[in-house]
């Protein structure tokens, strides 16, 4: 026949098991933050299989809880920061990149039909200021020299637009990175406070 356990008896199995789910929540919270689980009270009594009442009595392992979820939310937001740092940085490179390729062949373009321009101008002077003997020209000639240069001012100015088109295209892009940066700031503040209502509120409702 078997005997009762004595009341010390209990009093040292409860204690035992106190331990035993003390460090099985420790080990839950410690878990957590390694893998990047989301950190409450409920979702550390999930993984350590004990209650959140376990959780709240003792008041150790609820600030154990708390600040591991405080230091989650830091990491998250410092690797989020260092992640949109980072993606703004190559984005602005590569734009940047570009933008000074595409703006140096403008500029190369736009130099050699000044260079065009400057030669025709030459041309058309000979042609009109007697240095070269007119009767040796024909009307056709000089018509289709008048042509060629009124083309090389056309382009000129042509690409002068593109240029300037292109110069707002980056200010626009600029403003839109400003803005987009913004809102996920506004979005992430909003997502953080969130949270840590979470952690705050978690322990009355039970």
């Amino acid at each position: 026949m078997s005997e009762w356990p004595t009341t010390s008896g209990l009093a040292r199995y409860r204690s035992e098991r106190t331990i035993v789910k003390s460090r099985a929540v420790k080990f839950a919270a410690a878990e957590m933050l390694r893998s990047g689980v989301d950190i409450s009270i409920s979702s550390v009594a999930r993984h350590a299989q004990v209650s959140r009442a376990f959780i709240h009595e003792n008041q150790e392992l609820h600030d154990r809880v708390q600040q591991a979820a405080s230091e989650q939310k830091k990491r998250t937001h410092d690797g989020t920061r260092e992640l949109v740092a980072s993606s703004e940085t190559q984005l602005r490179a590569a734009e940047r990149k570009t933008f000074v390729a595409q703006i140096k062949e403008l500029k190369r373009r736009l130099e050699a039909e000044r260079v065009e321009v400057k030669h025709l101008k030459i041309e058309r002077s000979k042609w009109f200021g007697g240095q070269i003997d007119e009767l040796t020209r024909t009307p056709e000639d000089i018509c289709a020299l008048q042509d060629a240069l009124q083309v090389a001012l056309s382009e000129r100015d042509e690409l002068r637009e593109f240029v300037g088109k292109e110069s707002d295209r980056a200010d626009r892009l600029e403003r839109s990175l400003e803005a987009v940066r913004a809102a996920y700031k506004q979005d992430y503040d909003q997502s953080g406070e969130s949270h840590s209502n979470v952690i705050q509120t978690d322990r009355f409702r039970q």
